[in-house]
């Protein structure tokens, strides 16, 4: 297939979500690298698996079954050996676990796995799971410093096998407006609708601001299993021809643009790759306070951050904002300054590179 050491990236599938935007832009990243990728979607394709296709990588189905399919795990270790891998590099829960054993009895010298969320710090079962697995896993990869504690702390996972790489943007494809302080009050979120997003308090938030902001506008972008519940849910609090629901977006850079404030009401994140996205456009930030999003806003440098399931509290910070363009103009320009320091793809390819390279060095030795 290739003399470059291959990296098999092992996923349920690539619908649409952060995770799997990470994994696209991973392989995207090392097509002119040192190493040779393929993906192997458990379950099935996904929306973002044409994108992987466009790249000319190779991507393979495995028709996972529901519930615990131990020949998934077998045909997975036949096609690693088949193609010896050098290294397995799982992305969440489901496929860690068919990744790893299919890895070991394989005998792939490299195990990698990326922590994209909290993974369910109260849940005892899981994490006794997440704890047996990382003894098989050379590093773990938590995309905030808030996932990498749960690791240490709740999970009781060796510290020398945690390894943080924020998730990055590329910063290229988001521009910011050049007139961040003015225009029409515009509040929007890009995000799945779904019950974790907790879209139900930010419409809560949003009837809030009106009652001070009359003319401000909401616009959703995203779909999901909340949608209908949502549109009604805006008709009943009376936000009809205030709030746009855009649905599925393929323009996120555009609908950006169209912003004055981006904002976030999840119940639990990773490392939000649409907050990342809003800040390389230049967009202060009112999130919640839950995962990596404290992390990436630095509150009150690139934006505010309230606890999750208070729409008042939302909304006060929305209207606090809103009410005072200086203060959005700085912190767009402190948004788009992070994510080019710190969180931009070409920094995050460069330390998934060097784990890799330190990765082959130890356990097949020779740097590459």
């Amino acid at each position: 297939m290739t003399n470059k050491p291959i990296i098999a990236h092992v996923v349920l599938s690539l619908k649409v979500g952060g995770l799997e935007r990470v994994v696209v832009d991973l392989v995207k990243g090392f097509r002119d690298s040192n190493y040779s990728c393929v993906v192997c979607c458990l379950e099935t394709r996904g929306e973002f698996a044409a994108d992987v296709d466009a790249l000319g990588v190779p991507l393979y189905v495995f028709h996972k079954k529901d519930g615990l399919d131990l020949s998934t795990v077998f045909r997975l270790a036949r096609f690693l050996r088949e193609h010896k891998v050098a290294i397995v590099h799982t992305h969440n829960p489901g496929s860690h676990i068919y990744g790893l054993l299919a890895a070991l009895l394989a005998r792939v010298p490299v195990r990698v796995h990326t922590r994209h969320g909290r993974n369910f710090p109260h849940d005892k079962k899981r994490v006794w799971i997440n704890r047996i697995l990382s003894w098989g896993t050379d590093v773990i990869v938590p995309v905030s410093d808030d996932a990498g504690l749960v690791a240490t702390n709740v999970e009781r996972i060796n510290p020398k096998k945690i390894h943080r790489i924020w998730n990055g943007i590329d910063i290229n494809l988001y521009k910011p407006r050049h007139d961040p302080g003015e225009g029409p009050l515009v509040i929007g979120t890009v995000a799945r609708l779904s019950p974790e997003k907790d879209q139900r308090t930010m419409l809560a938030a949003f009837h809030h601001v009106l009652a001070e902001i009359p003319d401000a506008r909401l616009i959703v972008a995203g779909d999901g299993p909340c949608a209908v519940e949502l549109h009604e849910e805006a008709a009943k609090l009376g936000l009809s021809g205030r709030v746009e629901f855009l649905g599925q977006c393929s323009n996120v850079p555009e609908v950006l643009k169209r912003m004055s404030i981006f904002t976030l009401s999840s119940t639990t994140e990773g490392l939000s790759m649409t907050v990342l996205e809003a800040m390389a456009a230049g967009l202060p930030i009112v999130a919640t306070d839950v995962g990596g999003n404290r992390e990436l806003v630095q509150p009150p440098e690139c934006g505010l951050v309230v606890p999750a399931r208070d729409p008042r509290a939302l909304g006060q910070a929305y209207i606090e904002l809103l009410l005072n363009p200086q203060r959005r103009a700085q912190m767009s320009a402190a948004s788009r300054a992070r994510v080019v320091q710190y969180l931009n793809l070409e920094l995050t390819l460069a330390q998934y590179t060097k784990l890799y390279d330190q990765c082959m060095a130890r356990k097949v030795g020779g740097r590459l």
